[in-house]
C-alpha cells in the first residue's frame, strides 16, 4: 500500500468496489480485470479512481510500464491529485529512475505546500534529497537537506537524517578535494586507505582518509578544505550528540580525530596532546554506547602511548594516570565484560594475571595465546607472552614474540600516528632478559645499554621505569658474570640516584653478605624490607643472613625464623622458607610435629627438595608411619618427575614390602637422579632378580659394583648367585672371588664360590676336561672346608663339602706319567693304586661331611640319601660286594631312613632301587617312584635297565621309550636302548652305535664309553674322532680295566698310530696281570695277538716275532696269529719260514678265513718270488675262493701286473666271479690303474685308456664314490680345460666319512678342482665378470666342505693344504680382503707349519712350495713386503724342480718391484730366464714385469715363449700366443703408445678370434685413438671390434655396449642405435655394480626420452628423472668435471 494513501472514496460502481476488495486481498489480476471493466463502461475513460487502482495493481504485479501508463493517464485527468503522483514516485524508486523520482517528489512537494500538508512535505523532502544523492547531485541534495532543516516542526529522527545527509555531502566534497590533492602530488598512486586499516565498518562511499594536509591544493581550495573539515566535525558532533547510536558517524568522527592526531604528531606540542585527548575522550564515549573492536583497540593502544598520564587524568582517570599498568587494568575492568571475546580484552586479562604476585603460568599463557589468535596486533599480548617465554627459557620463542610485537607497533604507528617508543623499549627489555636467562650476557648487555640510553632521552615516568629496569639488567649481568665489584659500584650509583630503591638495597645487601660482612648486609636488607615490606624475597634473604649469623649468636636463629614466617605469609609458595623452618623445628626446637608440617609444606611446594623430603621421611619412619611416608613420596613423585628422592624412598618401601614390580619402576626413575647411588642399583637388581629378570638384574648389580666408594659385597654375591643359576660358572666364580676380596669371611661368598666351582667342575666333566674338573673340585673343597671351620653349625656348608668330595671322586682322572713306565708293570700298578686310594679317601671325607650335616639337620631326608650314596661309592671303590643278597647293607638302611621321612619323594625311591641288591626291592622302588611321578624319566630308565638284565627285552624297550619321551636328554635311557639294539643282532648295530654315542655325549661315563668302543669295533667306526675321545676318557676313569686299554689300542691302530696302539695293548696286559679283568669277550691271548699285529704294522718285526713265538709256545697261535707270524718273518728276511707259517695257517684255517689266508700266501709269493710265481700260484687256487671280496682284490691286482698276456684269459674265465659282488668298483679302479701302468712308454695314452675304463665303470656304478673321485683326478691330471668335467664327476651330496682317507676322497677332488682353473669359482658377479664358458666350482660350498673335512680330521694334512689354497683362491677373487688374509695367516700357524714340514714325504716339498708362495702373496697384498720377501726366499730354497723354482724367483721379482728395488728385480728376472718353465702363465706374468719396468727388450721373452708354444701339440697354442700379444699391448699402453698397442691387439684378435674380451680391448684402444687423433677410421675399427665382442661373448661383457653406443653415436648420429646399446649395457651390469659413466649416459638418455608415451614408460631410463641419474653418477665419481658441468646446466633449466 502507498504511504499516506487515503482509503478511496466509496463508489457507486460495484466494479470499483470489487476491485478494491481484490486489491486488498492481493488478487492483482482480478483487480486489473475489474478496473479495465470499469474503464470500459460508459464514461469510464475519465474515471480517476479506476486508473489509480489499475496502476497500483499493475505495479504490484511488476508490470511497471503498464502501471506508468495508467498513472500518467490519471495525472493527466487530475494533476493536483496526490495519489497518482505518489504511485509514480513509488514506481520510479522501484525501477531506480531517480530523475523521474525527483520530478514526482517536486510535484508532490508543491501540492503539499499548496495544501499546507507539513508531514507530507517533510517526508517527500527527505525522499527528494535521497533521490538527488542517488543521482549524484550532491549540491541539490545538500540544498534539500538544508530546506528540511529550516522547517521548525520536523521530528528529531528527520533532523538527524538531514544532518547525516549534509554530512555525507561534506564527505563527498572532502573526497574530491583529497583526490585532487593526490593527483597533484602522486598522480600515478591510488588513494590511500588508512581507514580500512582499522577495519571500521562504513558505506562504500565513505572516504578512507579525510584528515591529512592538502598542501598541494591551491590556497582557496585549501581554505575550503579546512572549512569543510570543520563544518563536518561540527555536524558529526551534533549527530552523535543527538543520536549516539549512529555508529557510522561515530566512526567518521573518530577517523577525523585520528587523522587530525596523526597530522598533529608531526608538529608535537599541545596540539598533539589535545588531539590525543580528543581521540581518547571520543573512544571512551563510543565504548560506552556500543561495542566496537577497533575503538577498543585504539583505547588500549592509547594506554601504551608515550606521555599520556595527563591525558588520562583529564578524562577522569586520576587513579590510573600513574602507570601503564593501572591504565590497562582500569580500562580492562571497565570494558572487558562488554568485549569478552576481543583479543585486546583477553590480553589485558592475561596482563592482570601476570601482574599478580602468584600467578598460574599455564592459565596466563593460555589466555595470552588465545588473545593473540583473535588479535595479532595486541602489543600487550605479545609482551606478556614474551615474558612468559622468558620464564620457560625459550630464547627463540621470545625473539619471535618481540618481533611480532614490534610489527604490531609499526602497524599502529602507520595507521594512527602513535609514537609507542616506550612500548618498543619494553619489548626490547623482555628480549634482553631472555638473553640474560639464556646466559648470552654480551648480547643482553648490549640491549640493556641501548634501552637505558634511549629511555633516558624520553621525559616520561614509564620511560624512567624502563631505564631503571635496564640498569637493573646490567647489574644482573655483572652478577651472573661474577663481576661483583662492578655490580656493587653500579648498585651504589643506582642508590645515589634513588636512595630508596629497595631492589638496589636488597641486591647490595646480598652482595655484602656473600663477601662475609653480615652486619652491613643486615642493615641494607633491613632498609630494603622497610622500603618495601611486601616483597617476600627480601624477608627470605634477611632470614638467610640471620640464619647464617645464628651459628655465632643463637638469638639470630629466632630472628631468622621470624623473617621466614613473614616470607611464607607474603609468599606461601616459597618452599625454601618452609625448609629452613623445618630445619629449625627439627634440629633446634626439637618439635618433630611442626618440623614434619613444615617439611611437608616444603615438599608440597617444591617436590624436588630432596633434603626436606628425606628429613620428612626420616621423621615419619622414626614414628612408624610407613603408610603416610609412602603416600607423601607418591604425591611428590606425581607432582614432579624430578623428585628423585621420592622415587628412591618409595622404591625402598616397595622393596621392603616385596612389591617387586612397583619397586622396579620407582627405582628406575630414581636412578635418573642418583646414577651413582649403589644402594639404588642393588635394590633394583634385587627386584629384577625376584621377578625372574636375571639379565637385567646382572646389569643392575654390575652398575652397583662399578660405582666407586667402598666394597659392594651384596651385588657381587647376588650377581654370582644369578650366574650360578644360569650356569655361567666362570663369571660366578669371578664375582664371588671379588666379593671375598672385600669380605674374606663372608659365608654367602664362600658358599657361592664353592658351589660355582662345583658347577664348573661338572661342566668340565661333561666336556671331558677331567683334569681341569679335578683341580676345580680340589680348590672348591678347600674353600668349603674353610667355611666349615668358620661356620661349623651350618648344615648346608657340610652338605656342599660332601657334594664336592663326591664330585672329585667322579672326575679325578688317572694321569699317564709318560711312555717310560709302559714297560714297567709295577709302575703302572702303583700309579693306578695311588689313583684309587685318592678316590677312596675323598669318598670317606664326603661321608663324614654328610654325617656332620645330618647331625645338624636330622630332619632332612636328602642327607640320608647322600650318606647312602657315599657309602655305596666307598664299597664300590674298595671292591666289596655283598655275599648274601638277602641281607641289608648300610647304604640300603640309610636310603630306607630317607624314605621314612619323605615317602612321596620319587628321587628317594629311585635311590633306594639303585642301592638295593635285591631285584624285587629294586623293581618295587622304581614302580613306587613312577606311582609318585609317572613322568620320571630316571625311574623308567632304571626300570628298563632292570628288565634288560632279566632278558625281558620288550618291557625294557617300552621302559626306555617312556624314559626318552619324558626326558630326551637322559643319557642312561639312550645307553639302555643301545644295549637293547645290540642284543637284537647285526641289523640294528648302527642304531645301537648312534644311541650309545648320544649317551656318551650327554654323560661321559666309562661304562657308556666302553660300550661305544665295542659297538665301534663291530660297526667299523673305530676311526671316528668321537670314539677316540670317548675311549681316552674311559682310560682316564677306568685304568684298571683292561678292556678300556685294549679298545683304545684298536682305535689307535685303525688310525695307523701304531706306537700309541702298542702302548695301549701293553697297558691292557698290565691291567690283567695286576687287577684281573679277563672275561669271555677279552682274554690275555686276544690282547697279545693285537699287540703282535700292531708291532708288525709299526715295523718292529723282531718284537712281533717274539710275541708270536711266545704265543706259539703257549699254544695260543691260531690261523690269524700264524698269518701275522708269517708277515713278521717276511719283514725280517726269513722268507722260507714265512711261507711255511702261512702254509700252516692255510691248513688249519677255517672256511670263513681261508680266502684271506690264501690271499696272504699270494702276496708273500709275489713279494718273494715275483709276479710270475704269484700268478702261477693264483691260477692254482680254487675258483670258488674268488667270490671272497678281499681275495678277489688281491688276485685282480696280481693279475693286472702280469706281463705274459695271461690276464685277459684269466679275466674272461673268471669275469662273473670277479664282478658280481660289492667290490666291483674297486676292481674297475684297479683295472684303470693297470691300463695306465701298461702304457709306460706313452703316458698320455695310458691316462686316456684309464679314463675310458673309468667312464664305462661309472655308467655301471653311478653311485660309486671311488670311481667318481678317481675319474675326477684323472681328468685333473690332464692339462687343459677339464676341471669342470671333473667337478661333475664328484658326488657332492654325499656326506664326508672319516673312513674315506687320502687324496682320492670327494672333498680332496673338489678342492683340487676348485684351484686347478683360474676361472673355477669365479661365480660372484659382485666381484668380477666371469669369462669362462664352462661351469666352474662354487668356491664357497667347496670351502664349507673342506672346513667340515678338516674339522672331522684335524690331523689330515691334505684337508689343511686344500683348505688354505681354496681360501687363497677366494681371497684372490675378492681382491684380498683383510678378513680372508687373517684367516690364511691363522691357518698357517707356527705349530702346524713346523709339523707339516718336519713330516717329510714325496709331496711335502711341492705342497710346502705352494703354501710358501701363497703366504708370500698374502703378505705382499697386505703391504708387508718384508714378510712376503721372507716367505718367497724360503720357497726358493726348497729342493724342487727348476720349473717350480721359476715361480719362486718370479715372486721375488714382484716383491722387489713393489719395493722399487730395480737391481734385485733385474737379477731375479735373469734367474727366471735361466730356470725357464713350461707353464704359460709364468711367462705371461714375467712379460708384464718386463714391460712395466723396462727389464729387457720384449722380443727376447716373446721369442722364448714362441719357441715353447710351437713345441706344443694342443689347441691352446694360439690362445697363449694371443695373450702374449695382449701383454705386449699392455706395455705399449703403459708407455702411452696406443698405435703400437692397437697393432698388438690386432695380432692377438687374429690368433684368438673367438675370445670376445680381446675384441673389447681392441675396440677401447681404437676409441682412445679416435679421441686423440679425431680420425673417423678408428671409430669404424672400434665399431667392428665391439660388434664382434657383443656377438661372440657367451654372456654380456661390461662396457661393450656402452662403448658401442658412443662409437655409433659419433659415426651415424642415429639416436635409435645409441639408445638400444645403452639399454643393453644397462642390463649387462648387476644392480649394485653399475659404474658412474653408465649412470651419466642414462641421464642423457632420460633427457632424450622426455615426452615419451605411456606404453614406453617401462624402459629403464624412465624409472628416474634425468637429475636423479646425474646425482647418482656424481655420488659414485665426484671428481668428474663433466658431471658437474652437466648438473649446472640441469639446475639452470629448472
Amino acid at each position: 500500500m502507498m504511504s499516506g494513501e487515503a482509503e478511496p472514496k466509496k463508489k457507486s460502481s460495484s466494479s470499483l468496489k470489487a476491485a478494491f476488495e481484490a486489491l486488498s486481498k492481493g488478487n492483482y489480476e482480478e483487480t486489473v480485470r475489474l478496473c479495465k471493466q470499469a474503464i470500459k463502461q460508459p464514461g469510464g475513460q475519465n474515471n480517476y479512481e479506476a486508473l489509480v487502482l489499475l496502476g497500483k495493481a499493475l505495479f504490484c504485479g511488476n508490470q511497471y510500464d503498464h502501471a506508468q501508463t495508467a498513472y500518467r493517464r490519471a495525472v493527466d485527468l487530475n494533476p493536483s491529485a496526490l495519489r497518482a503522483w505518489q504511485g509514480l514516485s513509488e514506481l520510479y524508486e522501484a525501477s531506480e529512475k531517480f530523475d523521474k523520482v525527483v520530478e514526482a517528489c517536486e510535484s508532490i512537494i508543491e501540492i503539499a505546500k499548496a495544501t499546507d500538508d507539513k508531514p507530507r512535505l517533510t517526508d517527500y523532502l527527505c525522499r527528494l534529497a535521497r533521490a538527488h544523492v542517488k543521482s549524484l547531485d550532491y549540491e541539490k541534495a545538500s540544498q534539500t537537506w538544508n530546506v528540511l532543516l529550516g522547517i521548525p516542526s520536523i521530528s528529531e529522527t528527520q533532523r538527524v537524517e538531514a544532518l547525516c545527509g549534509v554530512a555525507d555531502v561534506q564527505v563527498v566534497k572532502l573526497i574530491n578535494l583529497r583526490e585532487q590533492a593526490d593527483r597533484n602530488c602522486l598522480p600515478q598512486q591510488d588513494p590511500a586507505c588508512s581507514l580500512g586499516e582499522i577495519d571500521i565498518k562504513r558505506p562504500a562511499t565513505f572516504p578512507a582518509s579525510i584528515g591529512p594536509a592538502v598542501s598541494t591544493l591551491p590556497v582557496d581550495d585549501t581554505k575550503m578544505f579546512q572549512d569543510t573539515v570543520n563544518s563536518l566535525e561540527a555536524l558529526l558532533r551534533e549527530i552523535v550528540h543527538i543520536s549516539p547510536q549512529t555508529h557510522r558517524y561515530q566512526d567518521l568522527l573518530l577517523k577525523l580525530l585520528l587523522d587530525r592526531m596523526q597530522e598533529a604528531h608531526l608538529l608535537g606540542g599541545e596540539m598533539y596532546k589535545k588531539a590525543q585527548l580528543q581521540v581518547l575522550h571520543h573512544s571512551v564515549a563510543m565504548l560506552s554506547f556500543y561495542c566496537s573492536d577497533a575503538v577498543l583497540e585504539i583505547a588500549f593502544t592509547m594506554c601504551e602511548e608515550d606521555c599520556v598520564d595527563q591525558i588520562f587524568g583529564a578524562i577522569g582517570m586520576e587513579r590510573s594516570r600513574n602507570s601503564r599498568q593501572e591504565r590497562l587494568l582500569w580500562l580492562g575492568k571497565r570494558f572487558a565484560h562488554s568485549y569478552p571475546h576481543h583479543g585486546g580484552s583477553l590480553a589485558v586479562i592475561a596482563y592482570a594475571l601476570h601482574c599478580r604476585p602468584i600467578f598460574s603460568l599455564q592459565r596466563t599463557k593460555f589466555c595470552c595465546e588465545r588473545a593473540l589468535k583473535m588479535d595479532l596486533t595486541s602489543i600487550t599480548g605479545w609482551q606478556v607472552l614474551a615474558e612468559l617465554r622468558v620464564s620457560e627459557k625459550s630464547l627463540s620463542s621470545v625473539q619471535l614474540c618481540v618481533t611480532r610485537g614490534q610489527e604490531a607497533i609499526c602497524h599502529f604507528r602507520n595507521a594512527y600516528g602513535f609514537s609507542l617508543k616506550v612500548a618498543e623499549l619494553r619489548l626490547q627489555l623482555v628480549l634482553a632478559n631472555a638473553h640474560l636467562a639464556s646466559e648470552s650476557h654480551d648480547e643482553s648487555a648490549k640491549i640493556f645499554s641501548n634501552i637505558a640510553e634511549s629511555a633516558g632521552k624520553l621525559e616520561d615516568a614509564e620511560a624512567a621505569r624502563v631505564k631503571f629496569a635496564a640498569v637493573e639488567g646490567l647489574i644482573k649481568i655483572c652478577l651472573a658474570k661474577e663481576l661483583f665489584e662492578e655490580a656493587e659500584c653500579k648498585l651504589e650509583e643506582l642508590l645515589a640516584l634513588d636512595a630508596n630503591n629497595h631492589w638496589a638495597l636488597a641486591e647490595l645487601g646480598w652482595l655484602v653478605f656473600q663477601r662475609g660482612n653480615i652486619d652491613n648486609a643486615c642493615t641494607l636488607l633491613v632498609e630494603a624490607v622497610h622500603g618495601q615490606p611486601d616483597i617476600a624475597s627480601y624477608h627470605y634473604r634477611l632470614g638467610l643472613i640471620y640464619w647464617k649469623a645464628g651459628d655465632i649468636v643463637q638469638s639470630h636463629k629466632e630472628k631468622a625464623v621470624e623473617q621466614f614466617i613473614l616470607t611464607v605469609k607474603l609468599d606461601p609458595s616459597n618452599g625454601d622458607a618452609y625448609h629452613f623452618l623445618g630445619n629449625y623445628y627439627n634440629l633446634s626446637a626439637r618439635d618433630k610435629q611442626r618440623a614434619a608440617k613444615c617439611y611437608q609444606k616444603c615438599v608440597t611446594l617444591n617436590p624436588e627438595d630432596s633434603e626436606a623430603g628425606e628429613s620428612l621421611c626420616d621423621i615419619l619412619d622414626s614414628g612408624g608411619q610407613e603408610t603416610l611416608e609412602a603416600v607423601i613420596c607418591h604425591d611428590a613423585s606425581q607432582k614432579s618427575r624430578r623428585a628423585f628422592w621420592a622415587w628412591r624412598r618409595m622404591g625402598y618401601i616397595q622393596v621392603q614390602q616385596k612389591k617387586w614390580s612397583d619397586a622396579v619402576g620407582s627405582l628406575q626413575y630414581a636412578i635418573r637422579g642418583y646414577p651413582t647411588c649403589a644402594d639404588l642399583w642393588e635394590a633394583l637388581g634385587l627386584s629384577y632378580q625376584q621377578l625372574g629378570m636375571l639379565t637385567a638384574a646382572i646389569k643392575a648389580y654390575g652398575r652397583a659394583i662399578a660405582i666407586e666408594g667402598g666394597p659392594h659385597v651384596f651385588p657381587l654375591i647376588q650377581s654370582g648367585n644369578i650366574f650360578l643359576l644360569l650356569g655361567s660358572y666362570r663369571k660366578a666364580i669371578e664375582q664371588f672371588q671379588l666379593g671375598l676380596e672385600f669380605a674374606p669371611q663372608n659365608l654367602a661368598a664362600q658358599y657361592g664360590l664353592a658351589s660355582a666351582m662345583l658347577g664348573m667342575s661338572k661342566e668340565c666333566r661333561a666336556l671331558g676336561a677331567f683334569g681341569w674338573a679335578a683341580n676345580l673340585t680340589k680348590e672348591a673343597s678347600e674353600i668349603a672346608f674353610a667355611s666349615c671351620l668358620m661356620f661349623g653349625n651350618v648344615a648346608a656348608v657340610w652338605k656342599l663339602l660332601g657334594d664336592i668330595q663326591v664330585d672329585y671322586v667322579h672326575c679325578l682322572p688317572w694321569e699317564k706319567e709318560g711312555e717310560s713306565f709302559g714297560n714297567e708293570s709295577e709302575a703302572f700298578s702303583y700309579s693306578v693304586c695311588s689313583w684309587k686310594q685318592q678316590r677312596i679317601s675323598k669318598a670317606v671325607n664326603a661321608k663324614r661331611a654328610y654325617q656332620h650335616a645330618l647331625h645338624l639337620s636330622p630332619w632332612q631326608a636328602n642327607l640320608y640319601k647322600d650318606i647312602a650314596i657315599s657309602i655305596d661309592l666307598i664299597n664300590y671303590l674298595h671292591g666289596n660286594e655283598m655275599s648274601d643278597e638277602n641281607s641289608w647293607c648300610l647304604a640300603e638302611v640309610m636310603a630306607l631312613g630317607a624314605l621314612m621321612l619323605e615317602s612321596n619323594n620319587a628321587e628317594l625311591w629311585i635311590n633306594m632301587g639303585c642301592l638295593s641288591k635285591q631285584k624285587a626291592i629294586q623293581q618295587h622302588a622304581f614302580i613306587r617312584a613312577l606311582q609318585v611321578n609317572g613322568f620320571n624319566a630316571l625311574a623308567w630308565a632304571h626300570l628298563g635297565k632292570l628288565y634288560l638284565r632279566e632278558c625281558q627285552r620288550d618291557l625294557a624297550r617300552q621302559a626306555f621309550d617312556h624314559a626318552r619321551s619324558a626326558d630326551p636328554l637322559l643319557a642312561i635311557s639312550w645307553a639302555g636302548m643301545s644295549v637293547h639294539d645290540h642284543c637284537e643282532g647285526s641289523k640294528v648295530l648302527l642304531e645301537a652305535f648312534a644311541s650309545c654315542l648320544y649317551a656318551v655325549q650327554l654323560l661321559p661315563v666309562a661304562e657308556f664309553q666302553l660300550g661305544l668302543g665295542k659297538l665301534a669295533a663291530s660297526t667299523g667306526q673305530l676311526q671316528s674322532s668321537k670314539v677316540l675321545a670317548a675311549l681316552e676318557q674311559a682310560v682316564q676313569h677306568s685304568p684298571q680295566c683292561p678292556e678300556s686299554h685294549n679298545l683304545s689300542g684298536l682305535v689307535w691302530e685303525s688310525r695307523r698310530y701304531f706306537l700309541h696302539a702298542i702302548l695301549s695293548y701293553k697297558r691292557a696286559r698290565y691291567a690283567m696281570q695286576h687287577f684281573g679283568g679277563q672275561s669271555k669277550s677279552l682274554s690275555y691271548h686276544d690282547v697279545s695277538l693285537n699287540l703282535a699285529r700292531a708291532l708288525c704294522q709299526a715295523g718292529k718285526a723282531k718284537d712281533a716275532v717274539n710275541e708270536c713265538e711266545n704265543l706259539e709256545k703257549a699254544g695260543m697261535l691260531g690261523s690269524e696269529g700264524l698269518q701275522m707270524y708269517a708277515a713278521a718273518l717276511w719283514q725280517i728276511g726269513k722268507d722260507d719260514l714265512s711261507l711255511e707259517m702261512v702254509n700252516k695257517a692255510v691248513t688249519i684255517s677255517k672256511e670263513n678265513i681261508k680266502a684271506s689266508t690264501i690271499g696272504l700266501v699270494c702276496k708273500l709269493v709275489y713279494q718273494i718270488s715275483g709276479q710270475v710265481s704269484a700268478m702261477t700260484k693264483l691260477l692254482k687256487t680254487p675258483r670258488d675262493i674268488l667270490t671272497d671280496s678281499n681275495f678277489s682284490l688281491t688276485a685282480f691286482a696280481i693279475a693286472i701286473l702280469d706281463c705274459n698276456g695271461r690276464f685277459p684269459m684269466f679275466l674272461s674265465e673268471n669275469f662273473n666271479l670277479f664282478f658280481l659282488h660289492e667290490r666291483s668298483p674297486k676292481l674297475y679302479s684297479l683295472l684303470a690303474a693297470g691300463k695306465q701302468l701298461s702304457e709306460s712308454a706313452n703316458i698320455r695314452s695310458g691316462v686316456q685308456n684309464a679314463e675310458l675304463v673309468l667312464r664305462k665303470a661309472l655308467h655301471m656304478h653311478p653311485q660309486s664314490t671311488l670311481i667318481r673321485n678317481q675319474l675326477g683326478f684323472h681328468l685333473l691330471s690332464m692339462r687343459g680345460k677339464s676341471s669342470h668335467i671333473a667337478v661333475r664327476c664328484s658326488c657332492r651330496d654325499l656326506d664326508i666319512s672319516p673312513s674315506v682317507q687320502g687324496s682320492t676322497s670327494t672333498p680332496a677332488m673338489l678342492g683340487a678342482a676348485a684351484i686347478s682353473c683360474s676361472n673355477c669359482g669365479t661365480r660372484n658377479f659382485r666381484i668380477t665378470f666371469s669369462t669362462c664358458t664352462n661351469e666352474g666350482v662354487d668356491g664357497v660350498n667347496v670351502i664349507l666342505q673342506l672346513q667340515r673335512w678338516f674339522h672331522l680330521e684335524p690331523w689330515n694334512d691334505t684337508a689343511w693344504y686344500l683348505l688354505i689354497l681354496n681360501i687363497f683362491q677366494k681371497a684372490r677373487e675378492e681382491k684380498y680382503p683383510n678378513h680372508l688374509c687373517r684367516v690364511i695367516k691363522q691357518l698357517v700357524s707356527s705349530v702346524r707349519w713346523n709339523l707339516f714340514f718336519n713330516k717329510g714325504g714325496d709331496n711335502c716339498p711341492y705342497k710346502g712350495f705352494q703354501l710358501l708362495l701363497c703366504i708370500s702373496e698374502i703378505y705382499l697384498q697386505s703391504g708387508d713386503y718384508s714378510g712376503s720377501l721372507k716367505h718367497a726366499i724360503s720357497a726358493s730354497q726348497l729342493h724342487v724342480s727348476d720349473g717350480m723354482l721359476f715361480f719362486a724367483h718370479l715372486q721375488l721379482a714382484r716383491c722387489y718391484a713393489s719395493q722399487q728395488d730395480l737391481t734385485s728385480l733385474h737379477n731375479e728376472y735373469k734367474k727366471c730366464l735361466q730356470l725357464r718353465t713350461d707353464c704359460e702363465i709364468g711367462w705371461i706374468t714375467l712379460g708384464l714385469l718386463e714391460a712395466r719396468y723396462f727389464l729387457q727388450g720384449q722380443n727376447n721373452t716373446a721369442a722364448i715363449n714362441h719357441e715353447l708354444f710351437l713345441n706344443k701339440r694342443d689347441n691352446a697354442q694360439n690362445s697363449w700366443m694371443a695373450l702374449l700379444e695382449v701383454v705386449r699391448g699392455q706395455g705399449f699402453i703403459w708407455h702411452e703408445d696406443f698405435q703400437s698397442a692397437e697393432e698388438a691387439l690386432v695380432q692377438a684378435c687374429s690368433m684368438w678370434p673367438e675370445e670376445g674380451c680381446l675384441h673389447l680391448i681392441h675396440g677401447a684402444i681404437c676409441m682412445e685413438l679416435a679421441r686423440q687423433s679425431s680420425r673417423s677410421e678408428f671409430l669404424y675399427m672400434a665399431k667392428r671390434s665391439l660388434l664382434k665382442a657383443q656377438d661372440i661373448g657367451h654372456s654380456a661383457l661390461p662396457m661393450v655396449s656402452l662403448l658401442l653406443a658412443q662409437a655409433e653415436a659419433s659415426i651415424d648420429r642415429k639416436k635409435a642405435k645409441w639408445e638400444r646399446n645403452l639399454r643393453l649395457e644397462w642390463s649387462a651390469w648387476p644392480a649394485d655394480m653399475k659404474p658412474a659413466e653408465l649412470l651419466f649416459q642414462m641421464h642423457l638418455l632420460a633427457v632424450q626420452s622426455r615426452g615419451m608415451s605411456e606404453r614406453e614408460n617401462d624402459r629403464p631410463e624412465c624409472s628416474k628423472s634425468s637429475r636423479s641419474w646425474l646425482l647418482l653418477a656424481l655420488h659414485l665419481n665426484p671428481s668428474c668435471s663433466r658431471y658437474w658441468e652437466a648438473l649446472k646446466q640441469v639446475l639452470k633449466c629448472m
